[in-house]
């Protein structure tokens, strides 16, 4: 299994700062201050068997495993490290509440790919703030067969982010290196001011 990447995909300055027509929100704004700030990655990884090391006929299903199988357990496996739903014989899906801290900074990051480029469905990994269906943090969705490296960095109001994986495609999608880790602020990249971007919410 590979290393996800250890920065954040997204970049919210350019288009920002090339037009700013309206105040930032605050989601925005704290996203453009992990963005100017240089961060590190906590060592602990806070998702339990997301590199899915040892094979298997399903994620798991239980605690000690991390990862519950929700619809149909038998649609799972692991294979040489790859977490494969398979979506041709149903929906099949996967998830775990990772314990976090609410007001701090965390990187999710995931590896997709799916075998199905056409047709109707989807691969995705879900995201929400808490033990809920709200989704708030958004999802990554793979529609290739190329593994493709996803992350973004949150900060979670509840206790624990849910993450669930979710394939409704006709054919088999592949998961790995799913990973949640503490992002820690370090000194700024360069001189920067938020004046420059005019007027601001708080």
């Amino acid at each position: 299994s590979s290393t996800s990447a250890s920065r954040p995909s997204s970049k919210l300055t350019t288009p920002l700062t090339a037009k700013l027509t309206r105040p930032l929100t605050g989601a925005e704004l704290e996203e453009l201050f992990l963005e100017k700030f240089k961060f590190t990655l906590s060592d602990t990884e806070l998702v339990t068997n997301g590199k899915f090391d040892n094979d298997g006929s399903t994620w798991g299903g239980d605690s000690s495993s991390g990862w519950y199988n929700i619809t149909n357990p038998s649609f799972t496996s692991i294979v040489n490290g790859e977490a494969i739903l398979d979506g041709s014989q149903g929906t099949s899906d996967a998830r775990q509440h990772v314990d976090v801290t609410p007001g701090k900074s965390y990187q999710i990051s995931v590896d997709m790919r799916t075998d199905s480029t056409s047709g109707s469905g989807s691969t995705r990994l879900y995201m929400s703030d808490g033990e809920n269906y709200s989704y708030a943090f958004g999802n990554f969705e793979a529609t290739d067969s190329t593994m493709t490296t996803f992350s973004k960095i949150v900060t979670p109001t509840q206790s624990k982010i849910r993450l669930y994986a979710y394939n409704t495609r006709n054919d088999k999608a592949y998961y790995d290196n799913i990973s949640v880790k503490e992002v820690a602020k370090q000194a700024p990249v360069a001189a920067f001011s938020l004046r420059k971007l005019g007027d601001v919410s708080p």
